[in-house]
């Protein structure tokens, strides 16, 4: 009896596929043809599966958000000794440290650059952005009904600016390669700002 091909897994191993052409040569280097020679499979397979290459660059752009937001809601479950102690296990994954967060983030950077001219995709990375934003706010709101926080916290403004570290460091981890000790004092920093 002939094996059932799992097109969902077909979909997620070309869409990772797709993510290393992008980390290594950039979103204009992800023609279907170096795509569909990355994950294995023939032009023919590759179009059966998307239809055209916006429809691959949005798929892989939401299995690149999911991935993420996977791995938040592991860190949410495990839970911690306090909610901080969450809050920057959360903001670990948010952070490009790792080989494979370095990836991500060069997609992300890419498909950042891609939404002037693609509505979908701008839609897509706002509606990351904003889930990201508000798992922050969320955790520091806990974290601030525990007083683990300092008394009069704007949660929201400090949420924006946690935000806005990670991603400048993650810049500064891809362009400079920052060290993961410099990342964990920089952000450890900015802990110590917030507590009471």
């Amino acid at each position: 009896m002939p094996r059932q091909v799992d097109h969902q897994e077909r979909r997620a191993k070309v869409a990772r596929a797709l993510w290393w052409v992008i980390a290594e040569r950039g979103l204009e280097a992800a023609s279907l043809r170096e795509v569909a020679a990355a994950a294995g499979v023939s032009i023919g397979q590759l179009q059966h599966y998307f239809g055209s290459k916006e429809s691959m660059l949005r798929f892989t752009l939401e299995q690149l958000a999911e991935q993420l937001g996977h791995r938040i809601h592991e860190v949410l479950e495990a839970g911690g000794a306090s909610v901080l102690d969450v809050l920057r296990a959360v903001v670990r994954q948010l952070v490009a440290v790792t080989p494979e967060q370095r990836i991500e983030h060069r997609v992300w950077l890419s498909f950042l650059a891609y939404a002037d001219v693609d509505p979908q995709i701008a839609t897509i990375l706002r509606d990351q952005q904003l889930a990201s934003r508000a798992v922050l706010v969320e955790s520091l709101r806990h974290a601030a009904a525990a007083g683990e926080l300092r008394a009069g916290l704007d949660v929201e403004l400090a949420a924006s600016i946690l935000l806005a570290l990670v991603d400048g460091l993650s810049i500064q981890v891809d362009l400079t390669d920052l060290a993961p000790a410099a990342v964990d004092a920089a952000l450890e920093a900015h802990f110590r700002s917030l507590l009471r």
